[in-house]
């Protein structure tokens, strides 16, 4: 345009002018070519900044299948004849590489444009914001407003905890159940779209209370609870829920257990336990401690051994523990004189005398195994040995009670063999142990290095050494001798340090 101007005014000049001309041309050529060069960048085109018709977006395989934006192009006449419009969604204002959605169509009215546009599948959130884009010339439109976006991939009830859903559902107090999402493994379950999630409801006036998210919900209290899809702003329009499921708290039905015989079993006699629940509406099963008892599933058992009992029933949805009875075996009392273990020094006897609660008892007396004649609750023994008595009760609960008695010889321990008489209050004498000195018969003798005898008594009374004249070395070893009777039962040494 420019350059036609000088050329036309210039053409109609003398040679003089055309020299003239020449000579500018010359000098502002480059101003003449950036004039030309402007002439050409401006041949750009401005795309506004795109109108929504909508102010969020829901969208399923069926349902709102198409949406429209506008926009307006400046100047209408630089758009070249292979233009093409494109269209870029973003969730971070374009501060990353958008997602390109390519249009269904693009009609135009004048400078106005209508784009009309499907989601892609994987939309799902909020801050959406969209651009167009130009091929020729190359341009770009500011971002549209900011709106929320679903693609609607779960359409259709969700089934809770089976394949076809729950209505009713109990907890039993002080515990909980869980309410999750059936897993069908098809597009019929919402878990087959992992990247879907999940908000949990409890139904409430006015308002519905969100009371967890992800695919299970742990209940302890009561109330009426369901699940939706998080489609945001596009959950109330779309069918992506679960039927509202009651829940209960159902407590645990009172169970107590009875016994045909109290507290006590004649072990081998039957006793029969007794549960206050019956009927088909309860799986029972009867344990003997923390065992439970095989085959043992009805609301009675009957027992013939001793142990703790219990029962458990199960209603489908609570257990039902039992109070414990505790079955303890018929038994009586047996006792002796003298206690044990009965001491036996060589030459005496000793009479034992059993004493019993036994029901007509009869007697039987062992030693070292062997069966003895006694059959009375009295037995006169002369010799050590393990002794053994079994007493039976022949009438009413037929038991029997076993009894061991140790007969043993005189037992003779932790004699001293040191001793420090040096005043200082500390192990003065020689203290044998009560196990010898309360016995009947003991003689005690002591004798010096050279065997003379310094002490010879029938009743040490633990009061050696007596004096200093026992001794003269300041340390000195004498040999002891105990006995009782004839037999010797200890002998030894003992040193003394002054």
């Amino acid at each position: 345009m420019v350059l036609t101007f000088f050329f036309v005014f210039f053409h109609t000049k003398s040679k003089m002018a055309i020299m003239q001309t020449s000579y500018f041309l010359r000098k502002y050529q480059w101003l003449l070519l950036f004039l030309a060069m402007s002439s050409v960048m401006t041949a750009q085109i401005v795309i506004t900044k795109p109108q929504l018709t909508f102010s969020f977006l829901c969208q399923s395989e069926t349902v709102n299948t198409t949406h429209d934006i506008t926009f307006t192009v400046s100047p209408i006449g630089n758009i070249n004849s292979g233009n093409v419009f494109s269209l870029e969604m973003s969730q971070d204002n374009f501060a990353t590489a958008p997602v390109l959605i390519n249009p269904i169509a693009v009609v135009q009215s004048g400078s106005q444009f209508t784009m009309t546009f499907s989601l892609p599948t994987s939309t799902f959130g909020t801050n959406h914001r969209l651009r167009v884009r130009s091929s020729s010339p190359a341009s770009v439109s500011p971002a549209s407003d900011p709106f929320d976006a679903y693609y609607i991939k779960h359409n259709q009830e969700i089934m809770l905890n089976t394949a076809t859903g729950i209505n009713n559902i109990s907890f039993c107090s002080g515990g909980s159940i869980t309410l999750f999402i059936f897993n069908s493994g098809t597009n019929s379950s919402p878990l087959f779209y992992p990247e879907l999630t999940y908000v949990w409801k409890r139904k409430q006036l006015p308002n519905d209370i969100v009371v967890g998210t992800g695919a299970s919900l742990s209940v302890n209290q009561p109330g009426e609870y369901f699940v939706e899809t998080n489609y945001g702003v596009c959950t109330p329009s779309f069918n992506s829920r679960s039927r509202i499921v009651t829940v209960t708290d159902q407590s645990s039905s009172s169970l107590t257990i009875t016994s045909s015989s109290g507290n006590q079993i004649c072990e081998g006699s039957n006793v029969t336990l007794t549960g206050s629940l019956t009927g088909s509406a309860y799986t029972f099963q009867w344990y003997n401690g923390t065992e439970a008892i095989i085959g043992a599933n009805s609301s009675t058992y009957t027992t013939t051994v001793a142990g703790n009992f219990k029962l458990v029933a199960d209603n489908g949805t609570c257990l039902a523990e039992s109070n414990v009875i505790v079955l303890s075996p018929i038994t009586f009392n047996v006792s002796f004189t003298p206690s044990a273990p009965i001491t036996l020094s060589p030459g005496q006897t000793e009479t034992i005398v059993v004493t019993t609660s036994a029901t007509n008892p009869v007697f039987q007396w062992f030693k070292d195994g062997n069966v003895l004649s006694e059959t009375s609750n009295t037995l006169i023994v002369n010799e050590t040995g393990a002794y053994t008595l079994i007493v039976n009760q022949t009438t009413g609960c037929i038991v029997s009670e076993e009894i061991e008695i140790v007969v043993q010889g005189p037992q003779i321990n932790d004699v001293p063999n040191l001793i420090s008489p040096n005043n200082d209050g500390s192990n003065e004498k020689w203290i044998l142990p009560t196990s010898i000195t309360s016995q009947v018969g003991i003689n005690v003798k002591i004798f010096n290095a050279s065997g003379k005898m310094v002490l010879n008594t029938d009743n040490y009374e633990n009061n050696w050494p007596i004096n200093e004249s026992d001794f003269v070395d300041s340390n000195s070893v004498f040999f002891y001798i105990i006995s009782k009777g004839d037999q010797k039962i200890k002998q030894g040494t003992i040193t003394v340090i002054k």
